[in-house]
């Protein structure tokens, strides 16, 4: 066979053996090399995060101590008259003159109108006389007992006809105080019709009286508040949204309401100005007693996840939630209970922290000032 024939073959065959063994051994280089590199990485420190600290959040915080305030809580009333009274006619009759108009201020005994009396002044006259008569004759009839000429019966009979004149001439005179209506007490003529020659039958309606000083307040106390509520405790309104009054509780019902379970209680204020009016809406605020609070802007103000109403305070530089409750509230703070007496709590940067985180803090002057929504 010739030798260029045969080497294509002897070519190929040895090319096919050397591809096969480069192979083998490359891929086992390959696989060792892989092996080495992840070995070095797993086993290599990282020198990156371990000995550079983490930078700490900023906040700004205050050092705040407690201070002792009253303890409020505010309730909804309305206003209502001391007394009111229908004023009614005990006399029938015309009525003779009218002496006051409605929203006329009068005072005890002021007389509101008389009915005609004329005839009740003649029956009056003739009443005096019938008595005058009927105590002459009694006299007479005790004479003539005491010379045996009568009899004990005729002189019972003469007591007993002296007795009824005198009564009927009671009667007229009481007839004629009640031809003049008065006022029974001090007030304001709040309801008044009548004109003069008007007709009254008895039990007719001449007025409507109110009594306006003291004004009282009504509303319903909490029953859990009940112990702590007494006559006289001094009390803060404000009436109608505007005017503010001081008052003392002058009033407590011995039962419950029955819807809700409260306490019905009234307020007495001073109107001796009448300026007030009954059924004017009414916001109290109640004094409980006195509470350790701190002052706090509402902005500083959450719920944590027991959905407590809480504040973020400090110790040393790590964050605490801690659960308050609002004690009072004005214009510019929220007065918060149950923090310590000396707290440091946080007024900027309170929400991007929580609790148990550690921060970087700056402390501000004693004067909170207003807080964030953060």
């Amino acid at each position: 066979m010739d030798f260029r024939n045969k080497l294509g073959p002897m070519l190929a065959i040895s090319m096919a053996g050397l591809a096969a063994i480069w192979l083998l051994s490359g891929e086992n280089g390959i696989t060792q090399a892989q092996a080495q590199d992840t070995s070095s990485n797993e086993t290599k420190p990282s020198t990156s995060s371990t000995n550079k600290p983490a930078s700490l959040f900023k906040v700004t915080a205050v050092h705040s101590t407690s201070e002792v305030i009253p303890q409020t809580i505010k309730l909804s009333g309305y206003t209502s008259a001391n007394n009111t009274l229908s004023i009614t006619n005990q006399l029938p009759g015309y009525v003779a003159s009218v002496h006051v108009i409605k929203g006329d201020r009068v005072n005890a005994e002021h007389v509101l109108i008389e009915v005609d009396r004329r005839a009740l002044e003649a029956n009056i006259v003739h009443a005096q006389a019938l008595v005058k008569q009927r105590a002459l004759e009694l006299e007479g009839i005790r004479k003539l007992t005491g010379q045996k000429l009568t009899s004990e019966v005729s002189v019972a009979s003469a007591e007993a006809a002296l007795a009824s004149a005198k009564a009927n001439l009671t009667t007229l005179k009481i007839d004629l105080e009640n031809s003049r209506v008065r006022a029974p007490f001090t007030g304001v003529i709040n309801d008044f019709s009548i004109k003069p020659g008007q007709w009254l039958n008895d039990g007719a309606t001449v007025a409507t009286l109110i009594d306006l000083n003291p004004l009282k307040v009504a509303a319903q106390l909490p029953q859990k508040y009940l112990n702590k509520l007494s006559i006289n405790s001094a009390v803060e309104l404000t009436i109608n949204g505007q005017e503010t009054k001081q008052g003392n509780v002058s009033y407590i019902s011995m039962t419950a309401d029955n819807a809700t379970r409260a306490i019905p209680f009234e307020v007495s204020i001073d109107n001796s100005d009448a300026k007030l009016s009954a059924g004017l809406s009414a916001e109290i605020n109640l004094i409980l007693g006195q509470v350790e609070a701190h002052p706090v802007s509402p902005a500083l103000l959450n719920v944590n996840n027991d959905g407590q109403m809480s504040v973020k305070t400090l110790e040393g530089d790590i964050v605490t939630d801690s659960p308050v409750q609002v004690v009072k509230t004005d214009r510019e703070f929220a007065w918060v209970s149950g923090l310590s007496t000396k707290s440091t709590i946080i007024t900027y940067g309170q929400g991007f922290v929580k609790a148990g985180d550690q921060v970087e803090v700056t402390i501000e002057p004693a004067q909170l000032t207003e807080g964030t929504s953060l």
